[in-house]
């Protein structure tokens, strides 16, 4: 029996609520039952994610990428403490629930915490918003849909490809930073300059394309792309 996509998302909150636990030690026990749990939070923004989809072409569906978590003073200064460790575990189980479901983003997800006075100690509001590469708020599933370019997405998130030639590796100092320990710290490179070019720069496992490994390679159609264990989708909308 397939497992629902509610349960799948249960299943990735019992595991968020055991590392933030872990990461806080324990600050958010059940004593604090009649404040905000940062549990709570990330179910509230995965119900956001999946409320604000939308579907812009066959096989694709946009989600927010960026998240305000409006807060009572009380409960804002409590978590304020935390605020590194927990926008950084609730981005990743939002980001495990959107690989789950296929959506993609526009962007990396970002979270923020923000006072409001009129909210009482236990409540809390989300809002949220589908942001370009640029800053720049896409507000209409027409935007969304003329969005033109060579773009890849890498774990549900689509990454415009603006530049003319795009590293793609583990490194900081790659365009594009794949977290996966199969990858080189400079892996290979999408080149625009004529027409687009996936090139292996000496990579240890290699660039893979329709189970081969390849050196340099012309992309002329939508294809995936396997670095390590992670599969880059190439597509040029």
């Amino acid at each position: 029996m397939t497992p629902s996509p509610k349960g799948d998302f249960v299943g990735i909150l019992d595991r968020f609520e055991d590392r933030i636990n872990r990461v806080v030690n324990g600050a958010f026990a059940k004593a604090f039952e009649s404040e905000v749990q940062p549990v709570e939070i990330a179910a509230a923004i995965q119900t956001e994610v999946d409320e604000k989809a939308v579907i812009v072409g066959a096989g694709r569906t946009v989600v927010p990428n960026k998240f305000l978590v409006d807060l009572s003073q009380v409960d804002y200064d409590r978590l304020q403490t935390y605020e590194n460790p927990l926008k950084s575990e609730i981005a990743a189980v939002i980001r495990e629930h959107i690989v789950t479901q296929r959506y993609t983003t526009l962007g990396q997800i970002q979270i923020d915490l923000a006072v409001d006075e009129d909210l009482t100690t236990g409540v809390f509001r989300i809002t949220s918003t589908a942001i370009d590469d640029g800053g720049a708020p896409i507000t209409s599933s027409d935007q969304l849909a003329s969005r033109k370019g060579p773009t890849v997405v890498i774990d549900g998130f689509v990454h415009p490809l603006t530049r003319t030639k795009t590293i793609i590796g583990r490194s900081e100092a790659a365009d594009i930073q794949v977290e996966d320990t199969g990858v080189s710290r400079k892996h290979c490179e999408i080149d625009l300059l004529a027409s687009p070019i996936i090139r292996d720069l000496g990579s240890t496992n290699g660039t893979w394309i329709h189970g081969n490994r390849i050196t340099e390679q012309k992309l002329s159609e939508d294809v995936d792309i396997t670095i390590g264990t992670t599969v880059i989708q190439f597509r040029m909308r």
